[in-house]
């Protein structure tokens, strides 16, 4: 294992990691393919329904995979999952308008929490700081923070001004296009609230703007995964950052996100990827929890023993010493 200054990296062989972070048209397209298709389904037999009194169910549905577009949205950021730069970029406007999630801001806010993820001072995600609360931990699991902070964004984007959160990350000459892309996209949410006022039917409005709604708790869910009750202010991954097993239909929506160690420590291998980045390096690297449940299982008992411990957080090393990089 090395562990020389910053970040700590676990030993693996340069040309294995060299094939990883190979980024292919191929698979992208056929997850980025399945994904929208899966979602065209469910919008159609929306519509079938709509006279039926099962067309909720079938919404419901929809948007919970339509909320998944914020890990693509995430992947994206990173412009690793295509080799051609135009299908990321237009994949991105796409699945970020879908989300309330300008290009721009989204990348360059993403990459403030690789660069200090899970430090107090620096990440530019951080949502969920030690020590956790039951309210906080709630606002987050709803979705309701990660909705108001991008509609926040959208619109002070449109007048060319950045929210504290990203305040002087995104450079000044990057910030037409920003204001660009928020313009244009609030264009979109406007057309389509208009459409449905000029059709005299919801159905634009429920399929297009209000997953975003619908689904919050299902981006919440895996959110808090990420990072929640670990380390805060270390430089390593493997105490600030949770990997876990799920139900490989999870994996395919989450685009292999659960596997979240591994892409902070190699954030250039793509999605498609990292099952086989973490095969390679697992064997030095915490036991990843099973399951959904033991993760929230896991994070409730980090908040109850913070209300009765200070500075208490999980630690997946517990055999090893913690070490401030503070």
């Amino acid at each position: 294992m090395s562990q020389g200054q910053g970040w700590y990296k676990p030993e693996i062989d340069k040309k294995v990691l060299k094939q990883l972070m190979r980024r292919d048209n191929k698979p992208a397209l056929l997850q980025f393919g399945l994904f929208f298709g899966l979602l065209a389904g469910l919008a159609a037999t929306v519509v079938l329904s709509w006279d039926t009194g099962w067309w909720w169910l079938f919404y419901l549905l929809y948007c919970a995979v339509f909320a998944f577009a914020t890990s693509a949205v995430h992947e994206l950021c990173h412009g690793s999952p295509f080799r051609t730069r135009w299908l990321n970029e237009v994949s991105l406007f796409i699945t970020g308008w879908m989300m309330q999630m300008e290009p721009v801001a989204a990348r360059w806010g993403h990459a403030g929490h690789h660069t200090y993820t899970h430090f107090n001072k620096g990440d530019s995600e951080l949502a969920l700081a030690n020590p956790l609360s039951w309210k906080e931990f709630l606002v987050q699991l709803s979705g309701v923070g990660a909705m108001h902070r991008y509609y926040a964004e959208i619109l002070m984007l449109c007048c060319g001004k950045q929210v504290a959160r990203i305040r002087g990350i995104i450079p000044q000459q990057e910030m037409p296009q920003a204001q660009r892309n928020a313009c244009l996209m609030a264009l979109g949410y406007v057309l389509v609230i208009g459409w449905s006022l000029l059709s005299a039917s919801w159905l634009p409005f429920l399929l297009l703007m209000l997953p975003r709604v619908i689904g919050g708790p299902v981006v919440g869910l895996f959110r808090v995964t990420q990072h929640a009750g670990l380390a805060m202010d270390i430089q390593d991954h493997r105490m600030t950052t949770r990997t876990f097993y799920t139900h490989p239909l999870f994996e395919f929506l989450y685009f292999n996100m659960n596997y979240h160690v591994e892409h902070h420590m190699f954030p250039l291998v793509p999605f498609y990827n990292l099952k086989k980045l973490h095969a390679a390096v697992k064997d030095q690297l915490p036991e990843p929890l099973d399951g959904l449940d033991a993760v929230m299982a896991e994070i409730v008992h980090a908040i109850r023993m913070q209300r009765s411990q200070q500075g208490y957080f999980v630690n997946k090393l517990a055999a090893e010493p913690v070490q401030s990089a503070a």
